[in-house]
C-alpha cells in the first residue's frame, strides 16, 4: 500500500448535501442543497481562502436528487421532481429545457457523442426505456425498439457505456441493452434485446470506467468488469473491497468506494488489482473527481480534497522499484513534475514487464507511443534476429538492455506469437518511415541527407527482420513484402536467409527487385531445369528478360541463347512479345543479326513478329523475310519431290504436306500482303519451280503477260488469273483482261511465250475465254475477242457471253441516258433560277444608306433577310451576316447619278 491521495483542507459548513458534481476540467464543485445551488472554486493566489463559495437559492423550487455536468455544451443536468432539467453552468443558471413528457422518472443518463458534439439523455420511466436528443436548446425523443418494451421494473441507476449501449440496475438484476447500430459491427443483430448480465444485490451500485468503454457491476463486495458488447472483460480481474461500497467513482488508473460502515474510502487499482489506500472520512457519501487529479469526497457537513499531485513523484518511483510497472506507467501520463527521460524509461520498463507476462500486443504498443529505437527492442527481447550488419551498433544498447526484465525462457509457440507481434510492429514502423520518404521524393517535404539516411537505416532494419519473421511464422507473407517498390531488406543476409531455407523463387524476386540481373538470371537457368522448383521452366526466366529494356541488351544476348538453344519459340518471345511495350525498344537490326548468329530457327518467327505484329515497313527485314520462306521452301521443295512417285501430280501451291504447305503458304501471302520488298530482288532468288510466287512478283514489276501465262498455262489456276487481273486493272492496265484472254485462246501471240517455261499449251481454252468474257463484258473489247476466238467456236458456245455484253452496253447505255435527263433537268433550275434573280428589282435614292458605314450606296451592294442595304465591300469586311440571296453588285459608275430615284437590278 502507498498514498496515493492527500486530504486537504477541507471545506465545512456545507449540510444537506442531496447532489454534487465537479466541473471535470476545473477545480470547481457544484452541490446542492435541495433546490439551492453552490459553487465552490478553488483560488490559485495567496489568499487564505482556498476556496470561494456562491450560493443560488432559487435554482430549484425542489431538492435535487442527481447531477451531471456536460462541459462541451456548458449544461448543468438536474434530475428533480421526478423530471430532469437542463441549465445554463453560468450565473444565472437559467433553465433552457425539460424533459417532462413521462412523469415520474426514475433514473438518467447523460452521454455526449464525440463526432457530432450532440447530447443524448436515456431515462427510465415507468418501467420503459426512453432516449431524447438536445437540439436548439429542446429535447426531442429518438425513436428505440426494445425487447421487451416492459421492464420488470424502475431502473435505479442507468449509465452509457457507449455511444450505442447503456447499463442500468434494478432491484435484483443489472441488464444491458444496445440500442443503435455499432459501426464497428454493422451486423449485429442483438439491437434493442435486453440482457440480464449479472444478479444484484440490495443498494449495489455500478461505476463507468470512461476511458476504458467498461462498467464496474457491484456484486456484494467484488467488482465485475463488463465491456460495452455486455460480455465480461477478459483482461480486467475482479476488484474486492472490504464489504459492499454505497458510493464509486474512477479516476484513471483508481477506483474510489465509499466504505460507509468503517467510515472510509478505500482507493483500488484496476490492473494490478490491489488495495492502495484506506482514506477516513466521516460519514462519507458522495465522491466527484476531476481531471486535474482531485476527488472531492463528501462527509456529513464537510467537503475533503484529496489531491493525487503531491505524492505522484515519489509513488511513480516506489511503483518500479516493486516491479509495479503497469501502475507506474498509468501514473506517469499524469505526473508533470518527472523528466520526460524517466517517463519514457518508466513506460519501456513497463513494455518489458508485459512481455514477460506474454502481453506482447500491449508491450508493443506502448514501445510504438514511445517510438522506441527499434535495434533496442531487439537487443532487449529479440538479439538473435538483429542483422549482422547491425550487430555492432546493438553492442551500444547492451548496458541499458540489461536493465530491463529478463526474457522468461517461452516455450515455441509463445516465442511465435511474440515475433508475430513484432512483425506488426515493424510493419506499421516501416510504412511510417517509407511515407516520410515518399513525401521527400514526391517533394511534398524536403529532408537533409543525414535525415534522409536515418530513415533509409531503420527501413533497411525493419524491413530485414520482418523477413526473418515472416519466414519463421508468416512464410506466405515474404513475397509481399519482397514485391514492395521500395523494399529495403539487407541484400547479403536476406539472400543467406532465402537460400538457407531453399526459397529460390523468393530469392529471385530479391535480387529482380535490387536490380541484380545477373544474380537473378543465375537463379532462373539453375532452377529452371528442376522439376520440383517454382521456377521450373523458361516461362518465368522469359518474361523477366523482357522486361530489361535496350541498355540490358548484352545482358539479354547473353543469358538468351541457353533458351534459344533449349526452345527457340520461347527464346523469341525475349525479343518479340505484345505483353510489355519495352520490349519494342530493343535495337532490331542487331537483335536480327544476333539471332541469326546463334539461333536460325529464331529469324522467321522474330520477323514474323515485327513485321505483321508491329507494322514494321522497314524494306531489309521485308526482304529478308522473303528470303528466308523462299530458302526454306526450296530447301523443302527438294525433299518433297525426291519421295513423290512417278505417278503422282504435285499438289497445289501450298496445299503440299508438312512444313512444306506451311512455309509455301506462308510465303505468298507475304508476298501479295507486303508491298516494302523490292520485287527484282526477289525475282533472282526465286527458280523454276516456284512459279506461283514467281507470277506474283511478275505482277508487282508490271509483267503481267509473264504472270497471267503462268496462271493460265503453266498452273492451270484460272481463278489466280482472273483475280490478278481484277487486281491490277486500271487506266494503265486495260489491257489485262485481254492478255489473259489471248493467254486463254492463243498464248503464242503474246511476245513473253517464248521466254516461260513449263508452258502447257495444246489446244485453245474456249470455255475459260468465254465465261472470262461473260464476267467481264465491259473490260474487254468484244470485236477482239470475237477475232480471237477460232472459227470453228459454235455459236452455240459464244451466245451466252455476247447475251452479257449486249446487257453490259445496254445498261451503260441506259446509265448515260438517266446521266443526260438529270443533268437537263438541273440546267432547267438554275436557269429558271437566274431568270428569278433578273427579274427581283432593288429602288434606291440618296436617302438610302449603307446599315455598316452609314453612308449612301453609290455603288455594288448586297440585300439581306431583314431588307437592309449595305456596300458590297462593307459587308465582305463584315463577318457573320449571310444575304437572303447570292451576294451579288450591281454597278452604278463612277459618276453619281442626277436622278432623284435609282432603279437597279440584281444581276
Amino acid at each position: 500500500m502507498f498514498d496515493a491521495y492527500v486530504k486537504a483542507d477541507s471545506i465545512k459548513g456545507i449540510y444537506d448535501i442531496t447532489a454534487a458534481v465537479a466541473h471535470a476540467s476545473k477545480e470547481s464543485l457544484f452541490a446542492c442543497q435541495k433546490g439551492a445551488l453552490i459553487h465552490l472554486e478553488r483560488q490559485h493566489d495567496s489568499s487564505r481562502q482556498p476556496y470561494t463559495s456562491q450560493a443560488y437559492r432559487n435554482f430549484e423550487k425542489h431538492t435535487v436528487r442527481d447531477m451531471q455536468f456536460i462541459e462541451s455544451l456548458d449544461l448543468i443536468l438536474c434530475f428533480v421532481n421526478g423530471q430532469v432539467s437542463a441549465h445554463r453552468c453560468k450565473e444565472p443558471f437559467d433553465l433552457v429545457a425539460v424533459i417532462n413528457q413521462y412523469t415520474p422518472i426514475n433514473a438518467f443518463a447523460a452521454n455526449v457523442f464525440k463526432k457530432t458534439n450532440k447530447l443524448y439523455v436515456i431515462i427510465s420511466a415507468k418501467r420503459q426505456l426512453h432516449v431524447f436528443k438536445f437540439i436548439l436548446n429542446k429535447f426531442e425523443e429518438v425513436p428505440i425498439s426494445l425487447n421487451p418494451a416492459t421492464l420488470l421494473d424502475n431502473p435505479s441507476i442507468i449509465r452509457w457505456v457507449s455511444e450505442y449501449s447503456v447499463y442500468y440496475a434494478l432491484k435484483t438484476e443489472f441488464s444491458f441493452v444496445q440500442l443503435w447500430k455499432n459501426e464497428e459491427n454493422p451486423l449485429d443483430e442483438n439491437i434493442g434485446m435486453i440482457h440480464t448480465v449479472a444478479p444484484r444485490t440490495s443498494d449495489a451500485p455500478l461505476v463507468l470506467l470512461s476511458d476504458l468503454n467498461v462498467i464496474g457491476l457491484c456484486r456484494n463486495s467484488t467488482m465485475e468488469f463488463y465491456d460495452s458488447e455486455g460480455a465480461r472483460h477478459s483482461t480486467i480481474p475482479n476488484a474486492k473491497f472490504s464489504e459492499q461500497p454505497f458510493y464509486l467513482a474512477y479516476q484513471t488508473p483508481y477506483l474510489l468506494a465509499t466504505v460507509v460502515r468503517q467510515n472510509i474510502i478505500e482507493v483500488r487499482s484496476i490492473q494490478p488489482s490491489m488495495l492502495v489506500q484506506k482514506i477516513s472520512i466521516d460519514r462519507p457519501s458522495l465522491l466527484c473527481p476531476l481531471l486535474s487529479g482531485i476527488v472531492y469526497a463528501i462527509g456529513g457537513s464537510t467537503i475533503f480534497e484529496l489531491d493525487s499531485r503531491p505524492p505522484l513523484k515519489e509513488n511513480i518511483r516506489q511503483l518500479v522499484r516493486d516491479k509495479q510497472f503497469d501502475l507506474a506507467c498509468r501514473l506517469t501520463d499524469k505526473c508533470d513534475t518527472i523528466s520526460a527521460k524517466e517517463k519514457t524509461d518508466v513506460k519501456r520498463k513497463t513494455a518489458a514487464s508485459l512481455f514477460a507476462q506474454k502481453r506482447f500486443e500491449e508491450c508493443f504498443e506502448i514501445h510504438k507511443k514511445e517510438k522506441t529505437d527499434i535495434l533496442l527492442i531487439l537487443q532487449i527481447f529479440f538479439p538473435s534476429l538483429i542483422p549482422e550488419k547491425f550487430r555492432v551498433k546493438a553492442q551500444q544498447y547492451s548496458k541499458e538492455a540489461n536493465e530491463f526484465m529478463a526474457c522468461p525462457d517461452f516455450a515455441v509457440n509463445e516465442w511465435k506469437q511474440a515475433e508475430n507481434e513484432l512483425s506488426d510492429f515493424l510493419s506499421e514502423m516501416r510504412t511510417e518511415h517509407a511515407k516520410i520518404l515518399d513525401q521527400h521524393r514526391q517533394k511534398i517535404i524536403e529532408l537533409s541527407t543525414s535525415e534522409f539516411k536515418h530513415h533509409e537505416n531503420i527501413l533497411e532494419l525493419a524491413d530485414t527482420v520482418l523477413l526473418k519473421c515472416y519466414l519463421k511464422n508468416r512464410p506466405s507473407m515474404v513475397p509481399s513484402l519482397l514485391r514492395l517498390s521500395h523494399n529495403h531488406c539487407n541484400v547479403e543476409e536476406t539472400a543467406r536467409d532465402l537460400y538457407n531455407v531453399e526459397r529460390f523463387d523468393d530469392l529471385f524476386l530479391l535480387y529482380s527487385k535490387k536490380n541484380m540481373r545477373r544474380k537473378a538470371l543465375e537463379i532462373l537457368k539453375i532452377q529452371s531445369k528442376k522439376e520440383e522448383s517454382l521456377l521450373y521452366g523458361l516461362e518465368e526466366a522469359v518474361k523477366y528478360m523482357q522486361s530489361f529494356g535496350p541498355s540490358n541488351f548484352d545482358l539479354i544476348k547473353e543469358y538468351s541463347i541457353w533458351i534459344l538453344n533449349e526452345e527457340p519459340e520461347w527464346g523469341v518471345k525475349i525479343f518479340a512479345t505484345n505483353d510489355t511495350e519495352i520490349v519494342k525498344q530493343l535495337p532490331r537490326e542487331q537483335v536480327l543479326s544476333f539471332l541469326r548468329s546463334e539461333c536460325v530457327a529464331a529469324v522467321i518467327p522474330y520477323l514474323e513478329h515485327i513485321i505483321f505484329k508491329w507494322r514494321d515497313e522497314k524494306p531489309s527485314f521485308h526482304e529478308e523475310l522473303a528470303g528466308m520462306y523462299i530458302s526454306k521452301v526450296k530447301k523443302l521443295m527438294t525433299e518433297y519431290v525426291h519421295v513423290l512417285s512417278e505417278n503422282e501430280r504435285i499438289p497445289q501451291a501450298g496445299e503440299e504436306e508438312g512444313e512444306l504447305g506451311i512455309y509455301r503458304k506462308k510465303l505468298i501471302h507475304f508476298l501479295n500482303y507486303s508491298n516494302k520488298y523490292n520485287p527484282n530482288t526477289i525475282d533472282s532468288l526465286l527458280n523454276d519451280i516456284l512459279m506461283q510466287e514467281r507470277a506474283i512478283i511478275y505482277g508487282r514489276l508490271g509483267r503481267h503477260e509473264e504472270a497471267l501465262l503462268i496462271y493460265a498455262n503453266v498452273l492451270m489456276d484460272y481463278e489466280l488469273a482472273e483475280e490478278h487481273c481484277e487486281k491490277y486493272y486500271n487506266d494503265k492496265n486495260q489491257d489485262v483482261f485481254v492478255i489473259l484472254f489471248k493467254a486463254y485462246t492463243n498464248p503464242t501471240l503474246l511476245p513473253s511465250f517464248s521466254t516461260i517455261k513449263r508452258i502447257r499449251y495444246s489446244h485453245p481454252k474456249i470455255s475459260e475465254a468465254l465465261n472470262l468474257l461473260t464476267r467481264h463484258p465491259t473490260q474487254i473489247d468484244p470485236v477482239e475477242a470475237l477475232h480471237l476466238l477460232p472459227e470453228i467456236t459454235s455459236l452455240r458456245k459464244v451466245w451466252p457471253a455476247l447475251e452479257a455484253v449486249m446487257e453490259a452496253i445496254k445498261n451503260k447505255a441506259s446509265a448515260l441516258e438517266i446521266h443526260v435527263a438529270l443533268t437537263k433537268l438541273d440546267v432547267h433550275k438554275k436557269q429558271a433560277s437566274l431568270r428569278k434573280m433578273k427579274s427581283e428589282k432593288v429602288e434606291i435614292d440618296y436617302n438610302v444608306i449603307c446599315f455598316h458605314c452609314e453612308k449612301p450606296i453609290d455603288s455594288a451592294f448586297v440585300k439581306f433577310k431583314n431588307g437592309k442595304l449595305a456596300h458590297y465591300s462593307c459587308h465582305m469586311r463584315q463577318s457573320g451576316d449571310t444575304p437572303s440571296t447570292p451576294t451579288v453588285a450591281a454597278p452604278i459608275g463612277e459618276k453619281r447619278l442626277s436622278q432623284r430615284h435609282r432603279t437597279v437590278s440584281l444581276l
